[in-house]
């Protein structure tokens, strides 16, 4: 048989991983790379009011920065100023996309699933928001209206303390009526 031959850097055919660099509070004041990521091809980030959130092509996700509130996902409350893996169940698929509120973190699956940690969310470890006490379901409250069954978030949003997610109504079997909606989007948090 033929020796094994290992080739590092990047893999034929892909571009160079995008550098991830920051700079500001806490930080340097002219940006500077992550050497942290050197080696990782970081796919979505966003940033809260003083943490920063990266899932990875091969759908790790890592958070740093302050994390009084639970929003770095590692179910304390300690700051981490170098990356750590957010500590999300071994089942879950892929993240491919994460969004940051000033306080909290959403993070929406391959699947598309929903999940949230952090403040006004139901956990400082990830959860499922779908199964949360976050979701009010209908008829909790004739005024209050949760994310359908079985819907499919196709993207999530966070302000400093809301959140905005496009679900796919097509496999949620929501009545919607003679007219033919396929998504609809649902907001949540404070109104003030």
């Amino acid at each position: 048989s033929a020796p094994l031959k290992v080739r590092l850097g990047p893999a034929p055919g892909k571009p160079p991983a995008a550098a991830v660099v920051e700079w500001g509070y806490k930080a340097s004041v002219v940006p500077e790379r992550r050497p942290f990521f050197a080696d990782k091809r970081v796919e979505t980030l966003d940033c809260g009011w003083l943490h920063v959130v990266a899932a990875t092509e091969s759908g790790a996700v890592f958070a740093w920065g302050e994390n009084a509130f639970g929003q770095l996902g590692t179910g304390d409350e300690a700051a981490r100023p170098e990356p750590c893996r957010v500590a999300l169940p071994g089942a879950i698929p892929k993240v491919g996309a994460v969004a940051c509120g000033a306080h909290f973190t959403l993070a929406v699956t391959a699947d598309n699933n929903l999940w949230s940690w952090g403040r006004y969310q139901a956990s400082n470890w990830p959860t499922a928001f779908a199964a949360s006490w976050c979701n009010r379901v209908a008829g909790d409250d004739p005024k209050t209206v949760g994310l359908p069954p079985r819907a499919a978030i196709l993207q999530a949003s966070a302000g400093d303390a809301h959140c905005a997610a496009l679900v796919s109504l097509k496999e949620a079997c929501v009545d919607v009526g003679p007219r033919a909606v396929v998504a609809a989007l649902y907001t949540w948090g404070y109104d003030d």
